[in-house]
């Protein structure tokens, strides 16, 4: 069961203890509930699509389904996985691509110090990507991998 979002909408200045969203979910590329989070630390609300048994019984199969997943390793411990912490999760990656998508406008690296944006007015064009690969080797240059790779590589250094 792959679980998406579309339409994700964050509202920084509501956040306090979690991050204020809405968004509507599609589980194996079809849409099957709406989520949202107010921001104050609370658990995300889920609610059907349409107002019949078949909107309630899309999370609660979706519900099912995440919680005999096995749990994840974070830097709290191993924790038990849940439609509500997917749904979590996919916010949070949404987010790290949209920020590392950002920067990739400019040239980005990843450098001994972390990563690092090139502020001059250097476009990731291949002559300036090959200049630098050259004149910095140890450097691994974000722009040039793929988007998998290079946002495991963006979220490993954040």
């Amino acid at each position: 069961m792959k679980l998406s979002l579309k339409n994700l909408k964050v509202s920084e200045h509501l956040s306090e203890e979690t991050t204020a969203f809405t968004a509507t979910v599609y589980i194996d590329g079809e849409r099957a509930f709406y989520a949202r989070n107010q921001g104050h630390g609370g658990e995300n609300m889920l609610d059907p699509i349409t107002a019949d048994r078949s909107g309630r019984k899309k999370i609660t199969s979706a519900q099912e389904y995440f919680r005999a997943q096995p749990s994840v390793a974070c830097e709290y411990g191993d924790l038990p996985m849940s439609l509500d912490f997917a749904v979590s999760l996919a916010v949070e990656e949404a987010l790290y691509l949209k920020d590392m998508k950002r920067c990739l406008r400019k040239v980005t690296v990843l450098t001994p110090e972390g990563i690092q944006t090139f502020k001059a007015a250097f476009k990731p064009t291949p002559e300036n990507l090959d200049h630098i690969a050259q004149k910095y080797p140890d450097y691994v240059i974000l722009n040039t991998l793929s988007e998998t790779d290079a946002l495991r590589v963006w979220k490993e250094s954040a």
